[in-house]
C-alpha cells in the first residue's frame, strides 16, 4: 500500500513541477512581449521591436506588407514566437517629426514689403504633407538697412513644426 502511494505521490509530485514550469514558461514569455509599439511614420516595422529579447523564431502572422508606415493609424497584429504561442499585438503608427526644408536668403530694399513666407524656403518635405508656411513673428518690414535672421515656420498637416531661420539683406 504504502508503494501505491508513493509511487501515486511522485507521479504527482512530477505532474506539478510540469505544470509549474508551464505557467512560469507562459509567464515568462508573456513578460517578453510588449503588446504594444508605437513608431516614427516612415520607419520600417521590425518583428525585434515587440519584444525585449527578441526569439530567434518570432516571426508576424499578420501580412504586414499592405502596411503604409508613412501613414498614421493603429493597426492590430498577430506574432508567433517561442515555438508555442501566436498573441494580438498593437501598433501605432504616429507622425512626431516636423518638415524638413531649407532656407531661401532674400535681398530687399527697406521700402520693399517682404515676400511670402513660402517664397523665403524650398525644398520642403514632410512624409503627411505641408499644410502652411508663415512667418514666426508675422510679416517683418524693415526700418533701416544690415543683415536678419527671421524665422519662417513650416508646420505639417499633424502640427509639427519646423523654424527655419532665412537671410535677409
Amino acid at each position: 500500500m504504502y508503494k501505491f502511494i508513493g509511487k501515486i505521490g511522485a507521479v504527482l509530485y512530477c505532474a506539478a513541477l510540469v505544470v509549474v514550469s508551464v505557467v512560469f514558461t507562459i509567464r515568462d514569455a508573456n513578460r517578453n512581449l510588449r503588446k504594444e509599439v508605437t513608431m516614427e511614420a516612415g520607419t520600417a516595422i521590425r518583428i525585434q521591436d515587440f519584444f525585449e529579447s527578441c526569439p530567434d523564431d518570432a516571426r508576424f502572422v499578420t501580412d504586414i506588407s499592405s502596411i503604409d508606415t508613412t501613414e498614421p493609424a493603429v493597426y492590430k497584429l498577430r506574432v508567433f514566437y517561442d515555438e508555442t504561442f501566436e498573441k494580438d499585438v498593437i501598433l501605432r503608427i504616429e507622425d512626431h517629426t516636423g518638415p524638413r526644408g531649407i532656407a531661401l536668403p532674400q535681398t530687399l530694399y527697406t521700402t520693399w514689403n517682404a515676400p511670402e513666407a513660402s517664397d523665403c524656403v524650398g525644398y520642403l518635405f514632410d512624409l503627411s504633407g505641408i499644410a502652411k508656411v508663415e512667418y514666426h513673428d508675422g510679416r517683418p518690414s524693415f526700418k533701416e538697412g544690415g543683415n536678419f535672421s527671421v524665422q519662417v515656420e513650416v508646420t505639417d498637416v499633424y502640427g509639427n513644426s519646423t523654424l527655419i531661420d532665412v537671410p535677409f539683406i
